[in-house]
């Protein structure tokens, strides 16, 4: 492997796969070059990861499998352009690359230790023995000098894995960010006026089309340059799998027609979102004390914990703008009226997908929810309920995606006991409608969101159900926020000032 240095990878979150909804770190071997330094080579390097060697595609048993160190788990060598294709290209994430003050000696250890542990595996455990983990461990084996694990809690989450580092001085030399495959069309695509924009989809549709004749020999090659990307990012799927693919015909004759003009490109540069750097964001656990009142003349006092991660209120630096991912969500009140405790909500997992529809990039934002919740009643009236929702439909983002706007058609599935349900499924309700939303950034510690829902449960005690949820939320520090909330429901109007805690 002959190393010269080494760094760390965080890819970033990537919610359509619930491995990676938290984002991944693996290792990149730099290999000593010494005939050239271009930037390309880096492609050329070692990819180290470790993953579990997964044998189902059953969601269900995934999950009890990867909680209960049920898969086995490996470190892999492989060329680190696989790993850019696959993160950078295929899943469109981007790449933080935090390269290493290692002496010379702990990266040979580093090597040998990697050959060492090339013939076991070790039991994966999602929320703690993870690719994380095992990745920091790694590093103290070859480096004792290090404290890093030290420096992580349960769960063991990619991003924290990234601020362990910061907890020894000098050890990061530097940071560098590789955009994906998406956000570098989009970059490509700004560079372009209206009418040049248009000629990028003409091209994909007839690639022989000629280009205007006044265009300068610049502009063909940024519109080129432009459409090939567009095919990457389309038909990223077909050009990985299908090597004689329609796609694959197509971005020849764009690449074939680009080196008809003899002269270089420009190289593409892309601002790196530093805020958006995982070691800036808020911790993961969060612990939320509030108190409120009800119109129906209830005073109330709310305790809320969630295990992990972020919603689209939080504190933004550190976390992509257009998702909420939380795992572990509870919500317990207590009301003054009568002294009771109840428990108002609990989510395994609530997941919102925002992404925005632009010129050449029409993919739907998807959400879901699956816990217990409190419904409401004819009377006043209330009843602990599982409740399943998932829902999609289109968003549109402003202003570098501090102003964004979702609507989404959901389907709500409600089980309990005690519930009027839909004909002879009694103790089910079934119902569907409309859900919009926006979030305001106003800066990166201000944002104010909002939620509403209308639902139908057809033929059903109470059929037509609403709410509307709006949160304006402030982080004067980075482990510390407050928040006011308002709701209206069918069952009355309520507001709730709340101190937020994130550890």
């Amino acid at each position: 492997m002959d190393p010269f240095a080494v760094s760390i990878i965080f890819s970033s979150y990537y919610l359509n796969n619930p491995a990676s909804a938290f984002g991944h770190t693996l290792l990149r071997i730099h290999k000593r070059r010494e005939l050239t330094t271009e930037k390309r080579q880096e492609l050329l390097d070692y990819g180290i990861d470790f993953s579990a060697d997964v044998d189902t595609s059953n969601p269900v048993l995934y999950a009890i499998k990867g909680l209960s160190g049920m898969f086995p788990a490996t470190f892999k060598r492989l060329p680190f352009y696989y790993k850019v294709r696959k993160y950078n290209d295929y899943e469109f994430r981007d790449l933080w690359t935090y390269e290493l003050n290692f002496p010379q000696p702990a990266l040979i250890m580093l090597v040998a230790h990697l050959w060492e542990l090339g013939g076991t595996y070790f039991d994966y455990y999602y929320m703690t023995e993870n690719c994380s983990y095992h990745i920091l461990g790694l590093l103290e084996a070859a480096y004792p000098e290090l404290e890093l694990l030290k420096h992580v809690n349960v769960p063991v989450l990619p991003a924290d894995t990234i601020k362990a580092l910061f907890y020894n001085p000098s050890l990061v030399k530097q940071v560098s960010h590789r955009p994906s495959a998406r956000n570098q069309l989009a970059a490509r695509l700004s560079a372009l006026d209206a009418s040049q924009s248009d000629w990028v989809g003409k091209l994909l549709e007839d690639p022989d089309r000629p280009l205007p004749s006044h265009w300068t020999d610049e502009t063909k090659i940024l519109v080129l340059d432009a459409a090939a990307d567009l095919v990457d990012v389309r038909y990223m799927k077909a050009l990985i799998f299908k090597r004689n693919s329609s796609a694959a015909l197509l971005k020849q004759k764009l690449l074939a027609r680009r080196s008809s003009i003899p002269k270089p490109s420009q190289d593409l540069e892309t601002k790196a979102p530093v805020l958006k750097r995982p070691e800036f964001g808020h911790d993961s656990k969060r612990f939320d004390v509030s108190g409120g009142y009800h119109s129906k003349g209830k005073f109330f006092g709310q305790l809320d914990f969630r295990l992990a991660l972020h919603d689209l209120a939080d504190p933004a630096p550190g976390y992509p703008d257009l998702a909420q991912i939380e795992f572990l969500k509870t919500k317990l009140r207590y009301w003054q009226e009568g002294h009771k405790l109840k428990l108002q909500h609990a989510s395994f997992v609530r997941i919102i997908s925002l992404h925005s529809i632009e010129q050449y990039d029409f993919q739907l934002s998807w959400n879901v929810d699956a816990g217990a919740t409190t419904v409401y009643r004819q009377g006043w009236q209330a009843c602990l309920a599982a409740n399943a929702e998932v829902g999609a439909g289109p968003a549109k983002a402003f202003f570098s995606d501090a102003v964004v706007l979702f609507l989404t058609m959901d389907t709500q599935i409600l089980a309990g006991p005690n519930l009027m349900g839909l004909g002879d499924l009694h103790g089910v309700r079934i119902g569907a409608g409309p859900s919009a939303g926006y979030r305001l950034r106003f800066t990166q510690n201000l944002l104010w969101t909002a939620l509403g829902k209308f639902r139908w449960f057809p033929t059903q005690q109470t059929p037509l159900a609403f709410s509307l949820v709006s949160n304006l939320r402030y982080a004067p520090f980075r482990q510390f926020a407050l928040d006011l909330q308002g709701s209206v429901q069918n069952y009355g109007i309520e507001a709730k000032l709340g101190t937020l805690f994130y550890f």
